[in-house]
This record gives structure tokens, C-alpha cells and sequence, in this order.
């Protein structure tokens, strides 16, 4: 007999609770980030598949048509792959990726530290064999791997190493030098490498760091080859046990950091090599090749010391030392002349002149300069172009076309050439969208580049907490501009921001565009760093690269390409740029802060110190002096180098803030320390602060919010940590310590919105956003999702963390379907909306959408619908089932009573107990998919099976599968699960007298947990 379930309205009526605590718990795992597409990516600027980043290696796979073109993106420890090199358009997507799990992950990767033993850390040379396969010269791990086909698999894993005896080392010279080691990590650095085949397909590697040439025999490659195959041939060292380096340029056999090699089709071999630190050098070596240590037959690039006088050290005939690869063209060798920033190609070697070290090449062209004197990267401009060349690393060569792995512009740039030796202009290029762009990796306004590569990572941010919609600044450092994004409550990851400062637009990223870091302009930055509003809704930048502070007229009131500043402080005019320590001059200005009257607050990290500037938004003049000066005795002085850590000295001074009684808070990060000085307008030059805040390592940004005037610092050392502190006059009752501590992947500035949200720029070259978190519960069992993940359907509780976190007002669905917006508030999982049965302040009951994932996490997110407002933000955890029964006891949730009819429709429980023979409906949730399930919040209005019956438990009996008559969806209700159980005729009273435990497992989850048992009352046998 099927029970159709009544309406029990009861079912669906939880209390409410509330849990109002002083301080927003916010949610520790980041769940929104801007500068990137997803929360785990780290990478330098955008990354999706068509950006590079210091691209060193370069090869075609002429084999087949059209050509593969393989790119070794070095800087982010992958290589990609073109199907078609013929016909791509600027900055096209590659088609495969090698050393990455896909193509938005960019950390090294290999042996060592959990990542993948077949990833790849700074690959530089790439060949291809007669077979296709591609070799991969994976010189962060040492060795060379093999991809057999890439073109023709997706998952690229290698299927032999060179240099390792297997995939799990990545050592140096493992077992000491031999035939089957290599060596590109020395004490030195990192080293470069290249390969090449010879006609016999045998594989030649320039092993930098043993200063020698190996030869692996095309015999021990085979598809059936060994790992750790050892080298049949070496040159520039007499045996395999040795590697000292060549220091004469004279010397015809021994080299000294290989790098580039190459064959011409008389099977010559050419090698480049460094020569001190100015020059290098190109040994030409003559087949055949039978005996280690074999002599070079001729060496390009050098003049005995002897001749008089000596060249230039920058000529059409003297090289840069490091130089990059080697190619051929036309039967001519060609260099890539890294260090002088050019391509020099000569005609074939049997037409050189006499075969004598003073007696040089013959010229056939050059690439990237306007003669053989000149070296300056891209000819002297910051942006790229058709015919300039920024440090060049490799160049791979087609019947027509030369593809250059332009690795200072980030690039690949394709340039034709002729029979004739005529190399013309680039027509495309790879990695960048546009033939004058340069930065690493994707720049188009939905991105960030807070590490420089060389130096410390810096960053900006700050909230407009006053404008209609709040915006979001960010200073993109070394991008050398601000982005603003006009509505920081919706901002979500990938979004694009809505204007630039400091760049004519979102693609370009120079310094003091469009001059140099010598020029500064109204309208240029150059690396900015902190950023502050005043009431106007005007922008202060710290333009830390050009010494300066400038002011920007309300952005988004008064927006504009190429914006000028109104207001420079820290420079007499907006041109000039003098970094010495006076009350007027700046050296490196970071954080900014306006005290309550308006007057400003600089940080001079450059010269360790603060400036106050006196006045309000109106009345500061350009080029005014400050009137205190906080960490040195006078205006003068800057302990510049390295600072002091005295009590009232700084030690690399970057974020500040004040509060509502004008303390100043400084990070001083050099000192890991927050100093705090009281009422700092009224301060007279190097005062002794009120208060130290120790122990905070790596101290880089400070905040404090100005309603609760809770301290937030951002600690980018050991700690990586957001850190809370109490407001300052609570301090001493906690000890002076954090209350809170969130991790962060090196934060380096902090600032909060109206809501108490907290946006952290880190060094992983993004914004993360922390809202506040969610507690989230299974609706009838009430056991949290840390103990029992959710599933697709279920009806789920969200309590509230604060009180009133959910807004003011309450309201309840009046029948199916359920709205997904009740009280101006939505849920969703994943983006998808879920249906509401009830939101007040501080608890919503909500359905989980059927499309919801069964294994994982999903995104869930609570927001307001008229502003978008985010009201807190979890990753829930989900599972195929979540089973749970509701129960009728309104002390304990989750506990006692089981809602469940008697076959006579009346309610079980004490007065009313099943009988034996009867069937009795239970009624839960978390049943997970149902087939055939009405659209999301829509009640069934008949029976709708479960795909799985439940085991059903009563007492401690398993109830027989043919006593469970159904399992499936309540008809009239939403998200609720109905199974309808016979008790069987001949259960003995003794077995099941009166409150009997009542549990169902389905998909091997079962529906109890600590304390949340449920019971039914049955007679039993008589």
C-alpha cells in the first residue's frame, strides 16, 4: 500500500538560531580571486594557453604538413605546441601543452617536493627526430626527456630520460661525471642548453655545466631504449670523467659553457660557447666525428690577444658572451646573439676566407639592429616591434621562415627570408596579441604583476568606501599602472577592470609610458605601490619608481584615456625626478594614509622614513614640503642603507594606515614589526612611538577598519598570513597578540569594503577576497557538512556567523515551486540558483540543485540580489548521497521522533505506534539524484523512485528489501525524501517495544552520526 504524504508543515519549520559574535569570522579559504581565473593559479600576469614567459627553445617538426611548432615557455615550465606553424594568427592558443597538468598551471615541476616526476623546470632546448618525437632539455632537472608523438596523444608523458637513470632524480652529475650524466644546476646558477640531430639521427647536447659536448648513438633511442643511455662521443673534454672549463680563446678542443648547437647539410657541426664575460665564440668542428676531444677546425667570434689592436668588443665579427642557440639558414650558420640583442647570419663556411683566427666570416645579414655596433634591446625603445629583438634565445628555421624565441619580449616572432639572405620584417608573433607588446605572459586588464623576477614583490589596494557603486584600485606594479573595477561587491575571477592609469590601455604595461624611467610624465607611472582616497573620491598613488606622490581627479567621475594627475607631492613638478632625502623630495614613497583633517601620510621606504603632509585635498600645492618627519632625526638624513632598529627608526617602511584618533600605524618590514604612533598630525619630527607590535615577520601591509578599528597586517615572511589584532586600546587585555590568523600565499597589502570583506593583494600576482564564512548543516539530521558532505536535492540549513549576517528581514515560501530570491537574498552552488524555503537574518533553508556535483566541493554563495552584495561564501563539501530523517523534537535537532505517518495517516509516536503488518512513511532528506526529477524547486506531484533502495535499520534489525515498499520524493514537497518500510508480522514486542532507533544507509552512507539518533514507536508482536 503506497501512503501519499500528507502536507506536515512542521517538517520544514527549524528554529532559528543566532549566533551574534563581535568580530566577523571570515571565511579562511579565499573563494573569489581577481587577477586570476581560478584560486590556485599563481602565475606572473594571465595565463590560458597563448601567453609566454621568457621563452628560450624553439623547434619545428618538419615531418609532417604543416609543421608542429614547439615553444619551450620557459618561465612557466612548460612547452606548447602549434599544430599548424604555417598559418597562426597573433597571440593564438596552442594546441597541446607538455610539462603541465593544463594549460593555466605554471609551477616548476619534477623530481622532488610532491610535484610531477614527469613535469618540467625551465626547459630550454627542444628538437624533433625523423620519428616526430619531441626532446625536451628539462635543464632545471638536469636531463633531457623524450615525448614520443606529442601531436598525436593528449596525455604528454615521456617515455625516456637522458641524464637520469630514471624519472624519480633530478641530481646534477648523479654518481659523479660520466656518459650518462648532465649537469645545467651548478653552485653557479642555472645554466642554458640546446640539441640538435645529426643526418644519422644521432642526438648531440651541449652540457653546459660540464663544459662539454655528448653524442648519444641513434642505436640507444630507439622506441625500446633504455633509460640513462650513455653518451658514445665527447667534445671539448679527452675523456667522459672530466669537465674543466676552456678559459683560452685560442684553444681549438676545449669549451667552456656550451649553449648553442647545429649542423650544416656537409654534416659540419657548429658550437657556441662563452668567453669571459663580454665575449663568445663559435667552433666549427668538420666530420668525421671518431675520437673524443676532437680539435675544432675553425673558431668565428675570437682575435688572439696578441693582435693589435683588438676589435670592438660589439662587431659583425665579436659576439656577447651567453650567447643563445645556433641555426643554419641557407647552409649558413647563424647566432643568436643574446646579449647584443640580434640575429647575425653568415654565408656558407666553404666560402669563408682564409681558415686563420684573424681571417673572420663573411656577413649575410643581421636581425634586430640597425648595424653591428649597436646592442640596445628592442633599439632602444620599451616596446617591441616588427624589427627589434630584446635578449633572443633560439631560433628554429623553415623553408621560408625564421621562428625566433624573442625571450626578452616574451614571444615567438616569425620573420621570412629568402634564398638571397634577405631576412625582412616579422609578420606574426606567438604569445603576445599585438607585434609591439612585450609583457610576460597575457596583459589585457584582467591580470596582475606584483613580482618583478628580480627584486621583492610590491602591491597596492584600497576600497572606495564612500562612492555609489564601491570601487576597487589596485596598483599592478610592474605593470607600471592602476585598475580600477567600478563594483567591487559583484567582482569576480576573470573579470576585466573597467579603467587604466599609467597605460594608454589594458595591453600595454611600460614605464612612464610612453617615455622612460628617466622621464616621468602627468599621466606616467613606474612601479606604483600604495594607494589612498580622499572624501572627493580622488586617487592618491605612490609612484615609488618616480619618487613621487600623484593625485588623480576622481577616476570613474572623470574618466579618461592616459589620465593626468592634478597634484604631485615628493617632486617640484611633474617631470623632474630627484630621490634625495628632503622635506620636499621623495625616494621611494609606499604607503599612503590621510590623517582625520586631510593631511597625508607618505612612507618613504627608500630613505626609512614617514612624511606628513599638512593641509586637505585643496590646499596641497605640487612640490610642497612635508612638516614631520617620522624614523629620522631631520628632513636630511635617510639611513638608506639597510635603516635602524631602533625603537623610533624604520627598516624598509612600506604599508600605513591610521585610525579614528589619527594614530599612525607603520609596517616596518625590515624590522618585522607595526609601529604605532600616536596622534600623528600633532606630532614634531622623530617622535618615539606609543606601542610596538613584534614578532610580525615580513610585515608589508596594515589596515585598520574604521568601524570595529580591528588592526589587519599583512605578513608576507615566514608567517604568510593575514593576522588580526584587536582595536588598539583592547590590545593589552589580549597580550598584544593576533586574535585571528588567515594563510595567505605572501600577502603584500590589505584593505576591507563596507561589509567587512577582506581583499588581499599576495605575491601569487592576484587579489584574493575573503568573505564571511557559512556554517552549513543537512536540514534534517542537522550534522555539519565538515562531518557529512551535502548531496544533489537535499534541503540544507545556513546559520548565520554574526548576527544579522543575512540582512534584517524574514520570509518564508508559500508553496511550489520555491523562489530562488526570498528577501532580497539568493543562494547559489556553483552559480546556479538554489530554491529557498525560508531566509531571516541569521538562517536560510535551501535546496541543493539537482545538478549539483557528487564528489568535490562546490562554490556556495550567499548574496544580495539588488546590489550583489556577497553575505558569505563557503566550499561546501558534496557527495553522491547525504541521508538524514527528519525528527519531530524541537530541543534537539536531528534527534529523537522520526517524522514519519502510520498507515492510518496518523503521526508516529508514543499515543500512536505502528503495528505490525502495517507499513509506516518515513520521511528525510539527502537522497541525491533522483531520475526524472521535476525542475529545481518544483514539488512531484506523484511517485518518483530513487535509482537505489535504502537499506532501512529498525532497532538492530536490517529490514528485508522487500519490506521497503518505496523510496523516493515526497509527492507535494521539495527536496523531500519519502520511504515507505513494513513492519514485518512476526517482530516480537521484546525486539521493538516502544522509542526504537531508525537509521537508513544508501550508496553505503548511512543517515545517523553522534548524537543524532532517530526513533519510531511500533507494538511489536503480540
Amino acid at each position: 500500500m503506497k501512503i501519499i504524504l500528507r502536507y506536515l508543515p512542521y517538517l520544514l519549520v527549524f528554529a532559528l538560531a543566532s549566533a551574534a559574535v563581535a568580530q566577523i569570522q571570515l571565511n579562511p579559504v579565499p573563494t573569489r580571486v581577481v587577477g586570476q581565473t581560478g584560486t590556485t593559479q599563481t602565475s606572473l600576469n594571465l595565463v590560458e594557453g597563448r601567453e609566454l614567459n621568457s621563452p628560450q627553445g624553439v623547434a619545428l617538426d618538419l615531418n609532417v604538413n604543416p609543421p608542429i611548432l614547439y615553444i619551450a615557455d620557459s618561465g612557466n615550465h612548460r612547452v606548447l605546441g602549434f599544430k599548424n606553424a604555417t598559418s597562426f594568427t597573433n597571440g593564438q592558443k596552442a594546441d597541446l601543452v607538455i610539462g603541465q597538468v593544463d594549460f593555466q598551471s605554471t609551477s616548476a615541476q619534477g623530481p622532488g617536493n610532491g610535484r610531477r616526476n614527469s613535469g618540467l623546470t625551465v626547459p630550454t632546448g627542444l628538437a624533433v627526430d625523423s620519428q616526430s618525437n619531441l626532446y625536451v632539455l628539462d635543464s632545471g632537472n638536469n636531463r633531457v626527456l623524450r615525448f614520443p608523438k606529442p601531436a598525436a596523444h593528449t596525455d604528454q608523458l615521456p617515455d625516456l630520460v637522458i641524464g637520469q637513470l630514471g624519472f624519480t632524480t633530478n641530481t646534477s652529475n648523479f654518481n659523479g661525471i660520466s656518459p650518462q650524466s648532465l649537469a645545467y644546476i651548478t653552485p653557479a646558477g642555472a645554466l642554458t642548453g640546446y640539441l640538435a640531430f645529426d643526418s644519422a639521427g644521432n642526438l648531440w647536447v651541449a652540457d653546459a655545466g660540464n663544459n662539454r659536448v655528448l653524442r648519444y648513438p641513434v642505436s640507444s633511442l630507439g622506441p625500446d631504449a633504455k633509460n640513462g643511455p650513455s653518451a658514445d662521443l665527447v667534445l671539448g673534454q679527452l675523456d667522459f670523467a672530466t669537465n674543466t672549463p676552456n678559459n683560452d680563446p685560442a684553444n681549438f678542443s676545449g669549451l667552456s659553457t656550451p649553449t648553442g648547437i647545429a649542423f650544416d647539410q656537409q654534416g659540419r657541426l657548429y658550437v657556441s660557447e662563452s668567453q669571459g664575460a663580454v665575449r663568445s665564440r663559435i667552433l666549427i668542428y668538420n666530420p668525421p666525428f671518431v675520437r673524443n676531444g676532437q680539435s675544432a677546425s675553425r673558431i668565428l667570434g675570437v682575435v688572439p690577444a696578441n693582435v693589435t689592436p683588438q676589435p670592438p668588443s660589439i662587431s659583425e665579427q665579436q659576439f656577447g658572451a651567453g650567447p643563445g642557440g645556433l641555426f643554419v639558414v641557407n647552409n649558413g650558420i647563424g647566432i643568436v646573439d643574446t646579449q647584443n640583442n640580434r640575429l647575425l647570419g653568415f654565408k656558407p663556411t666553404d666560402q669563408f676566407t682564409a681558415n686563420t683566427l684573424t681571417q673572420q666570416a663573411q656577413i649575410q645579414y643581421l636581425f634586430g639592429q640597425t648595424d653591428f655596433s649597436s646592442r640596445l634591446p628592442n633599439l632602444g625603445f620599451q616596446e617591441a616591434g616588427p624589427d627589434r629583438l630584446a635578449a633572443p634565445a633560439a631560433v628554429a628555421v623553415s623553408p621560408t621562415e625564421l621562428f625566433i624565441a624573442d625571450a626578452g619580449n616574451n614571444r615567438v616572432i616569425v620573420v621570412p627570408y629568402s634564398s638571397g639572405g634577405v631576412v625582412s620584417a616579422a609578420t606574426r608573433a606567438l604569445g603576445q596579441d599585438q607585434l609591439n607588446l612585450n609583457a610576460p605572459n597575457l596583459v589585457e586588464g584582467r591580470e596582475f604583476r606584483f613580482t618583478s623576477g628580480t627584486g621583492p614583490s610590491e602591491a597596492g589596494v584600497v576600497a572606495d568606501l564612500s562612492s555609489n557603486p564601491p570601487h576597487l584600485y589596485v596598483s599592478d606594479t610592474f605593470n607600471n599602472r592602476v585598475l580600477g573595477f567600478r563594483d567591487l561587491r559583484s567582482i569576480k575571477a576573470g573579470d576585466r577592470a573597467d579603467i587604466v592609469i599609467g597605460q594608454p590601455d589594458f595591453a600595454h604595461t611600460q614605464i612612464n609610458y610612453p617615455n622612460d624611467a628617466n622621464n616621468p610624465t602627468a599621466s606616467s607611472l613606474f612601479q606604483p605601490t600604495g594607494l589612498a582616497l580622499d572624501a572627493a573620491g580622488n586617487l592618491y598613488v605612490a609612484d615609488s619608481g618616480n619618487g613621487r606622490v600623484l593625485r588623480f581627479a576622481n577616476p570613474f567621475a572623470q574618466p579618461a584615456t592616459l589620465p593626468a594627475a592634478n597634484l604631485v607631492l615628493g617632486q617640484r613638478n611633474f617631470t623632474s625626478k630627484i630621490q634625495d632625502a628632503l622635506a620636499s623630495t621623495m625616494g621611494v614613497p609606499y604607503g599612503l594614509a590621510f590623517a582625520s583633517n586631510n593631511g597625508l601620510l607618505v612612507s618613504d621606504t627608500g630613505l626609512n622614513r614617514v612624511l606628513y603632509f599638512a593641509g586637505t585635498s585643496s590646499t596641497f600645492t605640487n612640490g610642497q614640503a612635508a612638516t614631520t618627519v617620522f624614523g629620522q632625526p631631520d628632513f636630511n638624513s635617510s639611513s638608506a642603507t639597510g635603516g635602524s632598529a631602533a625603537d623610533n627608526r624604520f627598516s624598509q617602511p612600506r604599508g600605513i594606515a591610521t585610525d579614528g584618533d589619527d594614530r599612525l600605524y607603520v609596517a616596518d618590514t625590515g624590522n618585522s614589526r607595526v609601529v604605532i604612533f600616536e596622534r600623528a598630525p600633532s606630532q614634531t619630527n622623530d617622535p618615539r612611538p606609543s606601542r610596538i607590535l613584534t614578532g610580525i615577520n615580513g610585515a608589508r601591509g596594515v589596515y585598520v577598519n574604521p568601524a570595529t578599528l580591528e588592526v589587519w597586517v599583512a605578513a608576507a615572511g615566514s608567517t604568510n598570513a593575514l593576522l588580526r589584532f584587536p582595536k588598539f586600546n583592547d590590545q593589552p587585555l589580549n597580550g598584544f597578540a593576533s586574535t585571528a590568523s588567515i594563510p595567505d600565499g605572501g600577502p603584500l597589502a590589505v584593505t576591507q569594503d563596507a561589509y567587512g570583506n577582506l581583499y588581499t593583494a599576495d605575491s601569487s600576482n592576484r587579489i584574493q577576497i575573503n568573505y564571511p564564512a557559512l556554517s552549513a548543516f543537512n536540514a534534517a539530521s542537522f550534522l555539519s557538512v565538515s562531518s557529512q558532505a551535502l548531496a544533489p536535492g537535499s534541503i540544507a540549513t545556513l546559520f548565520a556567523l554574526f548576527d544579522k549576517q543575512f540582512g534584517t528581514a524574514t520570509a518564508t515560501a508559500s508553496g511550489s515551486p520555491l523562489p530562488t530570491q526570498l528577501a532580497g537574498v539568493q543562494v547559489s552552488l556553483n552559480g546556479i540558483p538554489a530554491p529557498l524555503y525560508f531566509v531571516g537574518p541569521n538562517q536560510i533553508n535551501f535546496v541543493l540543485p539537482q545538478s549539483a556535483p557528487t564528489n568535490g566541493t562546490g562554490d556556495l554563495l550567499v548574496s544580495r540580489v539588488d546590489t550583489g552584495q556577497i553575505l558569505g561564501n563557503y566550499p561546501i563539501p558534496l557527495n553522491i548521497s547525504s541521508p538524514a530523517i527528519f525528527a519531530l523534537n524541537p530541543i534537539t535537532p536531528g534527534a529523537g521522533q522520526a517524522a514519519a505517518l502510520n498507515q492510518d495517516g496518523s503521526v508516529n509516536g508514543k499515543d500512536h505506534p505502528a503495528t505490525n503488518g502495517s507499513v509506516i512513511a518515513i520521511f528525510g532528506t539527502g537522497q541525491g539524484v533522483v531520475p526524472g526529477a521535476p525542475p529545481d524547486g518544483v514539488a512531484p506531484t506523484g511517485a518518483l523512485p530513487t535509482a537505489t533502495k535504502p537499506q532501512v535499520i529498525v532497532g538492530t534489525r536490517v529490514i528485508d528489501d522487500a519490506n521497503v515498499q518505496y523510496s523516493g520524493l515526497a509527492p507535494g514537497l521539495v527536496g523531500v525524501w519519502q520511504v515507505n518500510v513494513k513492519i514485518p508480522e512476526d517482530v516480537a514486542a521484546t525486539d521493538l517495544t516502544g522509542s526504537t532507533p531508525l537509521a537508513f544507509v544508501i550508496n553505503g552512507i548511512a543517515s545517523t552520526g553522534p548524537g543524532r539518533l532517530t526513533t519510531i514507536w511500533v507494538t511489536g508482536k503480540k
